[in-house]
């Protein structure tokens, strides 16, 4: 009797032993983050040091992974001031900024052990601002422009499998845009409150393709 309780506890424990073997082999990993490899694949592993035609604009880039896909964030952006420290007229200045943002879902296939391929469709919203001052000794003059951009972009991807964590990613798009731009000049004088502004607005459709040109490394946590 104490032969077959023994067997019965050992039998028991290798089963927990292996459910949880098998339960750490098949976790799956829900978040996934990446950024731009490109220049560092072009420059280190095939000695391109002159590369300059990397267009990615997101910097980081996220998917949350479903059964039935993924949903897809990126974000972008720039910021630059350049102005004089003296400030002694005639002098100027310029400020530009930019952010880019990216929200879609893809669905993927299998085409071998490493090789996936992914499919779906992004909204892409940009806002930007730019400003340029000129600033003489008896007034000023300057130009503010403010634009905010729409796209609609249907996608196709490929990834390739380096770990079961770590992969390289690359994507061509088609974007349709709208865009939307307001422009304002206007002159001071230095004493005087004649103030001359003039507004500018313009609106604009077009459409835009992007070629698999960067490589994105992605890792899953």
């Amino acid at each position: 009797m104490k032969k077959l309780i023994v067997c019965a506890i050992l039998i028991v424990s290798a089963a927990r032993m292996y459910g949880q073997d098998s339960t750490q082999k098949k976790k799956i990993y829900k978040n996934e983050f990446g950024v731009d490899g490109t220049a560092f694949l072009r420059q280190f592993m095939m000695g391109d040091n002159g590369f300059s035609g990397n267009n990615t604009i997101y910097y980081l880039t996220y998917r949350r992974h479903f059964k039935s896909g993924n949903i897809r964030f990126g974000i972008g952006g720039n910021f630059s001031r350049e102005e004089p420290l003296d400030k002694i007229a005639p002098y100027d200045f310029t400020n530009r900024s930019s952010i880019d943002l990216r929200l879609g879902w893809e669905w993927t296939s299998i085409l071998s052990k490493r090789w996936r391929v992914y499919y779906g469709v992004d909204l892409k919203p940009s806002f930007g601002n730019y400003q340029r001052e000129n600033n003489y000794i008896d007034n000023l003059r300057g130009i503010i422009v403010r634009s905010q951009q729409y796209a609609l972009s249907p996608l196709l991807g490929f990834r390739f499998w380096l770990t079961e964590r770590l992969s390289l990613t690359t994507e061509s798009s088609f974007s349709i845009i709208y865009k939307y731009e307001k422009s304002t000049t206007y002159s001071r004088p230095q004493y005087l409150y004649d103030y001359n502004d003039r507004i500018h607005e313009v609106a604009i459709f077009y459409s835009s393709f992007s070629s698999p040109l960067s490589v994105i490394v992605t890792f899953d946590i």
